[in-house]
């Protein structure tokens, strides 16, 4: 799900956190604390209120927003996702 909000505000996941604008912060949380009682009660996680079954970028070839191929990489022995084009930074 993170990978999904992160997409969501369309942040560059990799990018430096001490310039970080604080409204995406506050477009990110709000989306968690909306998302997270979905997913609560569908018993999965719901990045996509529209789409509960779909993700928009996390495990997905190309990204639902923009079309474009999916980045992937290996993040503390988990895969990273991220739209190289709504999250270029």
């Amino acid at each position: 799900m993170a990978y999904d909000l992160i997409a969501l505000i369309q942040c560059e996941p990799l990018g430096p956190r001490a310039s970080l604008d604080p409204d995406p912060l506050r477009g990110m949380w709000q989306a968690a604390t909306a998302y997270m009682p979905l997913g609560r009660d569908a018993g999965q996680v719901v990045s996509d209120p529209d789409a509960p079954d779909e993700r928009r970028v996390c495990k997905r070839e190309r990204c639902r927003r923009r079309g474009a191929a999916v980045r992937t990489w290996q993040l503390a022995s988990r895969t990273a996702y991220a739209c190289p084009v709504g999250q270029s930074g």
